[in-house]
């Protein structure tokens, strides 16, 4: 069984985001752009759930990744990261195992 800390194996990421507002409110081209970054994404099976947190400036996104080095791609080229309109605030590694328990919880 893979443990959450262990990157070797394929498993999942949740990045906590935090929208930089002075930033954000001037930047529309900017967060379509992030937007059809994480579509991309998704249609590659990469992005599992994505969302904001209620009444916040915060929203997450859940990937599945097979590395630490395909995270840090992913996160790297963020247009919102690249463009200071959001900031990465967390990033929480889980198995894929613990997604199933949740799923089932639910």
């Amino acid at each position: 069984m893979n443990i959450a800390t262990d990157y070797t194996e394929p498993h999942h990421v949740m990045l906590v985001f935090e929208a930089i507002q002075a930033a954000a409110s001037e930047n529309e081209l900017v967060l379509t752009e992030r937007c059809s970054y994480y579509q991309r994404l998704k249609e590659k099976g990469k992005v599992l759930f994505c969302g904001n947190f209620w009444n916040q400036d915060r929203g997450f996104i859940i990937l599945h990744i097979n590395s630490a080095t395909e995270l840090e791609e992913i996160i790297d080229n963020d247009p919102g990261l690249k463009h200071n309109i959001v900031e990465l605030v967390r990033a929480m590694a889980f198995t894929s195992e613990e997604v199933m328990q949740y799923r089932v919880a639910v």
